[in-house]
């Protein structure tokens, strides 16, 4: 059908609209290859019926918009605009990049001369490093293990360098080209790159090589720009980062991404294990060209100001303190580590107590036609099972089971034939009436077979067999089971406060309230202990330098400071875990692994509603910041969305406090009543209510967000 339309509308270009276009009409899968690397660019369709190709330009899915992904709408029209320029120009290609790939060390020396009689000039600059040979190991059961990669000195192996649009300087790390990559960096000229403060910076001082000057990331250069972008699409970053960025933080954009923008012609981050040369050159003439878009951007919206005042000046500390990191106990970790695992499994024993058999998972799901060998029914087994690259052991028993099969016709004696030794029978097989021959192989039944008849196949009617199976434990970490446990004891699953229906921590909680069910109440209690040991254990195990080095920036939209990898915002409050002594403990014994070296001191401090406090500070309206000293989320939830207490009149009675930008005490003890006793007529609670929509109003409302909008997230 696709190629009768081609062929009837004869197109000049195709717009690929979603991801699943995309790699259906170009053939394009893979490792940098998603719509998020291909997205604006013109690529080669797969081939039409008459061996030609035709230029892909793929977008967004515009349903992305609908699903309230706003800031996903200029750039499915700039790329709608792009497919049209290409269907009337052409695909732009590769003749107007001059880079040089095998650099020498007189390519270096003219670069060097050539930016020492122009300080204004800037140098794009990016080093590729020996990081894809060195083995990664992951923390499973054995966190001693752990080598951190991210920790350990990176070797320079290939220098990629720019000063001009559309040309690039590569060399390989030999030492007398490195001589003279030092003698480049330490010119006063603006040093251009992107994710260069967290990556590239540490890098190069690793191999002695300092950056004077300016350095310019073009990573947050972009992000200031666009801070929504690319959204939740989850965009892998380049390098340096962790892997994955969460919802919030998905504006980290790519190098390519950012490239399109400024009119980088052809996507190649597909290409570093193909062509590791021209890949680097792209690398520095797609960052140099995002530094002069987003310096003319910036200007143009008025926000560069803002954007050194605010970022610019600020990340080269916070890329400081990431590389200075925090000091951790690897011990104490692995030791509190092995103290949760045995904690998670007494946990999940007594789960499985409380299972009923029918809703256990099952090993094969349809049973073994034969037992194992060296298996009796009812012994205890073990079973492999792989998640992620890990082999874990399961203890299963062996359970007998009833098997309800459909019709169906099987194989009975139709296979090849050989000559072989008895050629009379070779014969009377190749005599069949059902026997084949292809390239002179020969397949048949056997003519005189007691159960098919000679035909080769059997008919088998519906029916049901008895077989043999491990019944496996009770997963309570898997919503399908959970869901199966729900539906067996017959409860009505709420919908979480995205109204979604999902068996996530809030809805088990839910539930556990709801049908005071023990089983939902330890599952609880296994997801809490099995985040502290992922998130602080393994998420917080150091590096080789016994640290762990977050790193933090304004990373979400909203401007505030985000760190990851781990998260130091995230460390456990111990006041919220006054009613769960056991978590108390656990948390306790992981706040004594971050310990300060002698000397210093590790300091945590708090701003009670930061943004809105700024907000109110900036109105001048000191009730304002007195409300938000106070909660102006829960003051918010109370009158606003729940109306159950007067506006006017709670403020009327704060008022000598909160007029003077003061927390009111009694104020604060009547919504912190809310907060602990007020439950919504469908169960919800009010902290729900409160964090999930008020929360997100208040603070979406400060920063701009208009009445229509606002009302569609609510």
């Amino acid at each position: 059908h696709w190629m009768n339309v081609v062929e009837q509308y004869k197109p000049k270009a195709i717009l690929a609209l979603g991801a699943v276009a995309i790699r259906t009409l170009t053939g394009l899968s893979g490792e940098r290859l998603s719509q998020e690397y291909l997205r604006g660019y013109a690529v080669d369709s797969q081939p039409m019926r008459d061996g030609s190709v035709l230029p892909v330009v793929g977008t967004y899915h515009p349903s992305l918009v609908k699903r309230g992904k706003w800031p996903l709408l200029p750039v499915i029209v700039k790329d709608i605009r792009y497919a049209m320029d290409v269907a009337q120009y052409g695909a732009p290609g590769v003749s107007g990049l001059r880079y040089i790939t095998n650099g020498q060390e007189c390519h270096l020396e003219e670069m060097r001369d050539t930016l020492r009689a122009n300080p204004d000039l800037p140098i794009s600059t990016d080093a590729e490093t020996d990081y894809a040979e060195r083995i990664e190991r992951s923390v499973f059961d054995t966190p001693e293990l752990i080598v951190d990669t991210q920790q350990m000195k990176q070797s320079v192996t290939q220098v990629n360098l720019s000063i001009q649009e559309g040309t690039a300087l590569v060399v390989d790390a030999t030492p007398s080209k490195m001589a003279l990559v030092r003698e480049i960096h330490a010119l006063p000229n603006v040093k251009v790159g992107h994710n260069a403060l967290m990556f590239d910076v540490p890098v190069y001082a690793d191999n002695g090589v300092g950056l004077a000057g300016v350095v310019e990331d073009t990573m947050w250069r972009f992000h200031h720009i666009f801070p929504d972008l690319p959204g939740s699409a989850c965009v892998k970053v380049d390098k340096g980062l962790e892997e994955f960025i969460s919802e919030e933080d998905g504006s980290i954009a790519n190098l390519q991404y950012v490239a399109n923008f400024a009119g980088f012609p052809i996507p190649w981050k597909h290409l570093s294990g193909v062509d590791l040369g021209w890949y680097g050159g792209c690398d520095a003439d797609a960052a140099l060209r995002a530094f002069w878009w987003t310096q003319f951007e910036m200007e143009k919206l008025g926000v560069l100001d803002g954007y050194y005042e605010m970022v610019a000046e600020l990340m080269p500390i916070l890329a400081n303190m990431c590389r200075r990191g925090i000091p951790v106990s690897r011990q104490q970790l692995i030791d509190l580590h092995h103290e949760l695992v045995q904690a998670i499994l007494g946990v999940d024993t007594r789960i499985q107590t409380h299972m009923p058999s029918e809703i256990l998972p099952l090993h094969p799901p349809t049973g073994w036609k034969k037992l194992p060998k060296g298996v009796i029914p009812g012994a205890v087994v073990s079973i492999k099972k792989k998640s992620q690259g890990v082999v874990t052991e399961i203890r299963a028993r062996v359970v007998e089971i009833d098997v309800d099969l459909e019709a169906e016709r099987r194989n009975c004696c139709f296979r090849v034939r050989k000559p072989g030794k008895n050629p009379k029978l070779y014969e009377k097989y190749a005599g069949s009436s059902h026997a084949r021959f292809v390239d002179g192989v020969l397949t048949a039944p056997n003519p005189d077979c007691p159960h098919c008849g000679g035909m080769g196949v059997i008919s088998l009617p519906n029916r049901t067999e008895r077989r043999f199976a491990a019944e496996m434990p009770f997963n309570a970490a898997s919503s399908q089971q959970m869901w199966a446990y729900a539906q067996w004891k017959g409860y009505r699953v709420p919908k979480n406060s995205k109204r979604k229906k999902a068996m996530d921590a809030e809805v088990v909680a839910k539930l556990a309230k709801t049908y005071s069910d023990p089983v939902f109440t330890l599952c609880d209690e296994k997801r809490g202990f099995v985040k502290l040991d992922s998130t602080y254990c393994i998420g917080w195990m150091p590096g080789l330098d016994e640290r762990v080095h977050s790193q933090v920036g304004p990373y979400p939209a909203t401007g505030q400071l985000s760190g990851r990898n781990p998260n130091p915002q995230n460390v456990p409050n111990l006041s919220k875990m006054q009613d769960k002594p056991e978590k108390l403990a656990f948390a306790t014994k992981f706040r004594e692994a971050l310990h300060a070296e002698p000397g210093y001191e590790i300091v945590e401090f708090d701003w009670k509603s930061f943004h809105v406090q700024t907000l109110g500070f900036e109105a001048g309206d000191p009730v304002y910041i007195g409300l938000a000293k106070t909660d102006i989320h829960s003051f918010f939830a109370v009158t606003g969305i729940l109306k159950v207490e007067s506006r006017e009149t709670l403020l009327q009675a704060a008022w000598p406090n909160l007029s003077l930008g003061r927390m009111d005490p009694e104020l604060g003890q009547k919504l912190k009543w809310y907060r602990k006793n007020y439950k919504l007529a469908n169960g919800t609670e009010f902290d729900t209510l409160r964090n999930k929509q008020a929360k997100v109003a208040v603070l979406a409302y400060g920063l701009g967000q208009q009445y229509g909008s606002l009302y569609r997230q609510n």
